[in-house]
């Protein structure tokens, strides 16, 4: 029972955030889905498009560089954009654009337009992720940011999920027939139908988000599952729980950013990280296809199973972090040791392509993909927890431009290999096996907690 002596004014205040604060999240869930699904389309359909236009393994990995290097430019800066322009209008602007952008595949006709469309998305979807890290830190607390990371990162794995049934079922069931006989996959189609999600996305945002004041930014806000009782011992613990007397957070301007070893550490993890996810998701379908031999009907079918057990890695991976902080455990403590036991299931990728059979595949893939998210549900909320005020967008998209560097390389590196090596996929798999590894070494010798220097003022930019 609520104390009387607490005004009824405000307790209508915080279900109201309650209910705000799950409508928002719910948002950042579906955002990152229909993020993914508009990338995911070219790769599922990456067989059919080759043998109507030609395209070599090569050819295909170009069309990923052009991407991958438009979301390196955008992971660093629409971070600054939203940052200096709010995140109601300019995750608006920027979803609305990535979704232009994927319906302008359906008129390409050349690997020259097709890459201007691919190029396109990329320096436009690079914005969900900036966005999303600012939200989570501006609406929820330390304590609860894992948890959250874990719910809305689960859109990319589940737009992976939905993205391949979805496709493949709209490609084959609107196909036109063919004049010497068999049908034609409607390609077209499944890249307008996808990218219309996104206009319905972009009306719920503007009518539901709003920023939380200055006040309530300053004091991190509470779950509205914990009640409030006054002159209660165990209240004094569930308070200081929740409003963590652990946060490492600190103010910084974004000058002295670029100095803080936690930023470089972040940068590296993703670096070696995010091409793992990239090599699931744009490489798993055409080897599948290809060296497993399975229709595109057959893909539709399987394909999603790998991302279905990383959406389970994103959402128990940030209940684990969150689990460990209300038990007092220091939020970095806490997500590293979340990291830490990702490192050491991501390995599994490395027997995928020495099974002999295509459940082979898919199993040792569940495992990659849901270690891979798990540890992402604890890396993508670090700059958050790390970092107060305007700088958090600054750093996610910093961080997440490692992550694209990183992508690029890989699919530079990838193309070349297997136009050289046809059907060689073996020492990739071994590659995406290592990254989580090595990540997790540079996490623990440069993220600690650290106080600012006396020379730096404490201050936002």
């Amino acid at each position: 029972m609520p104390d009387p002596a607490t005004p009824p004014a405000t307790l209508p205040d915080n279900a109201r955030a309650g209910r705000r604060r799950a409508a928002i999240l719910a948002l950042l869930f579906f955002a990152t889905l229909i993020n993914y699904v508009d990338r995911q389309v070219l790769s599922i359909l990456k067989g059919p498009l080759s043998d109507e236009f030609g395209w070599s393994e090569g050819d295909f990995a170009r069309l990923v560089l052009g991407f991958q290097i438009a979301y390196a430019i955008g992971q660093a800066g629409s971070g600054v954009v939203l940052d200096r322009i709010g995140l109601r209008l300019g995750f608006v602007l920027f979803a609305a654009a990535w979704s232009c952008a994927a319906a302008s595949h359906a008129f390409a006709t050349t690997l020259v337009g097709f890459g201007i469309c691919r190029f396109l998305l990329g320096l436009t979807e690079a914005a969900n992720w900036p966005a999303a890290a600012k939200t989570t830190g501006e609406w929820f607390a330390p304590k609860d940011r894992a948890f959250a990371t874990g719910v809305w990162n689960t859109g990319s794995a589940t737009g992976a999920v939905i993205a391949a049934p979805l496709v493949t079922w709209i490609a084959i069931r609107f196909a036109t027939p063919l004049p010497e006989g068999g049908e034609r996959p409607n390609l077209q189609l499944a890249f307008v139908a996808t990218a219309s999600l996104g206009a319905v996305w972009i009306v719920f945002w503007w009518f539901i988000y709003r920023p939380r004041s200055a006040m309530q930014q300053a004091a991190p806000p509470q779950t509205p599952t914990l009640p409030q009782f006054r002159g209660s011992a165990a209240t004094a613990a569930a308070t200081a729980t929740a409003t963590d007397c652990a946060d490492p957070a600190i103010s910084v301007t974004r000058a002295q950013l670029l100095r803080r070893p936690e930023l470089w550490g972040l940068f590296v993890a993703r670096f070696v990280t995010d091409p793992v996810w990239w090599f699931f998701l744009l490489w798993l379908p055409g080897y599948l296809s290809k060296e497993r031999g399975l229709s595109l009907a057959e893909l539709g079918m399987i394909a999603w199973i790998p991302f279905l057990f990383a959406d389970l890695g994103s959402v128990l991976g940030g209940t684990a972090s969150s689990w460990l902080i209300r038990r007092g455990v220091p939020v970095l403590v806490a997500r590293k040791r979340i990291m830490l036991i990702a490192g050491c299931l991501t390995p599994f990728a490395i027997v995928a392509a020495r099974t002999g059979s295509v459940a082979g595949v898919i199993t040792c893939g569940s495992i990659a993909g849901f270690a891979h998210q798990w540890f992402a549900s604890s890396m993508l909320t670090l700059p958050a927890d790390l970092f107060r005020g305007p700088v958090v967008a600054t750093c996610s998209g910093l961080t997440g431009l490692g992550a694209t560097l990183g992508g690029i390389l890989a699919t530079i590196a990838t193309g070349s290999w297997l136009d050289a090596h046809p059907g060689g996929y073996g020492p990739l798999f071994v590659i995406a096996g290592i990254g989580h590894p090595l990540a997790v070494v540079a996490i623990y010798a440069l993220v600690r907690r650290r106080e600012p220097a006396q020379s730096e003022p404490q201050e936002y930019s």
